[in-house]
């Protein structure tokens, strides 16, 4: 009995020599809370990247398997038709460039022909351009400048051997 009473005594002398003064709990807390909001914020930079990333790969993925098929829509170009399947499939993205295309002229030294969806057979280029407004300001400082990011996705694919000419 005599032990754990003298134990009681020691800790309670522990614990009012450690005992903080009036106000160190909100000292404390003003000093970690802007650091506990950025790591919060950054947290949501990042799964925003993340979304806007996999949006975008997604975008181009379902605008070129409909690209290949050489279909299009009644009264659009296959350009104009193309451009709208991946306007679709970016949702929650503003999508500011969307070009579309072709090899068309590169055997013969060319660069390719722009607002060109390609003829079969041929490979058909598709690429999605969007700007992100990043919530931490800190991080222009790795992602650009006035916190904006530009992502650009692009990819070839090669068209199939549809029916030229015919509409599907």
């Amino acid at each position: 009995m005599k032990k754990s009473h003298s134990m009681g005594k020691f800790y309670s002398r522990v614990r009012r020599k450690f005992k903080g003064t009036p106000g160190e709990g909100l000292v404390e807390f003003a000093i970690v809370l802007p650091f506990f909001f950025l790591l919060m914020f950054g947290i949501l930079d990042l799964g925003h990247l993340y979304f806007v990333q996999v949006t975008l790969e997604n975008a181009i993925r379902q605008a070129g398997r409909y690209a290949v098929t050489g279909a299009h829509e009644n009264g659009k170009s296959r350009v104009a038709s193309i451009q709208d399947v991946a306007t679709k499939a970016a949702m929650g993205l503003n999508i500011t460039q969307c070009i579309v295309s072709s090899s068309s002229g590169t055997e013969t030294g060319g660069v390719g022909n722009v607002n060109s969806a390609g003829l079969p057979g041929e490979n058909v280029t598709i690429s999605l351009t969007t700007h992100l407004t990043l919530f931490t300001p800190l991080t222009d400082h790795i992602y650009g400048t006035n916190s904006v990011g530009i992502f650009t996705e692009s990819v070839t694919f090669r068209n199939e051997l549809f029916p030229y000419g015919q509409r599907i």
